[in-house]
């Protein structure tokens, strides 16, 4: 009787401990949407993306201007700003 216990505790056990190793040993794949995904998401965290920009950016907006407006991304703020002229090209790390 002691024996049979002892035989399936033993059994349970190197039942256990195979599906613990097979579980454990499963490589994880992942489709190329996911690891898209992941590149993106990761890429905001290393600097993320890099912007056209204008170094130097004026906003002359008088009576006659309010039309010629227009949102262009300074470099100084890497944000975009209203403006009315805008030279000097570049890129900025957002």
């Amino acid at each position: 009787m002691k024996k049979g216990i002892l035989f399936i505790f033993v059994v349970v056990v190197a039942v256990v401990a195979f599906n613990v190793n097979l579980n454990t040993s499963e490589k994880t794949s992942f489709s190329s949407l996911e690891l898209a995904n992941i590149e993106a998401l990761a890429q905001n965290e290393s600097g993320g993306m890099t912007l056209d920009c204008w170094d130097t950016v004026t906003n002359d907006r008088g009576w006659g201007n309010v039309e010629l407006s227009t949102h262009k991304t300074y470099c100084g703020s890497c944000k975009p700003v209203l403006v009315t002229s805008y030279e000097d090209a570049s890129t900025c790390k957002m």
